[in-house]
């Protein structure tokens, strides 16, 4: 992915690589939107979602805005919890 050395190499607080932990956040916004699935343990694989997903015109901050909208929405309506955010639905 041409990641400089130097960038592969930083570490957050917690010891983890900072490039594996924004991979792992990256796949978990992607599963959330239907892109990707991991049905076994480590393998990840494209959905017929994500096979038809045009790359050229793909929307990766959208993508993160929806996912992290229906999370939101998922746990408040586990937890009965009313949203603080507008109706845009951006973070406070």
């Amino acid at each position: 992915m041409r990641i400089p050395e130097a960038e592969q190499q930083e570490i957050l607080k917690g010891g983890q690589s900072r490039v594996r932990n924004q991979i792992q956040w990256a796949k978990f916004y992607l599963a959330s939107a239907g892109y990707i699935d991991s049905s076994k343990r480590g393998i990840w694989n494209l959905t017929e979602k994500g096979l038809s997903a045009d790359t050229l015109t793909f929307d990766a901050l959208g993508i993160l805005k929806k996912s992290i909208r229906a999370i939101k929405r998922k746990r408040n309506k586990r937890t009965g919890e009313t949203p603080d955010w507008g109706s845009s639905g951006g973070r406070n």
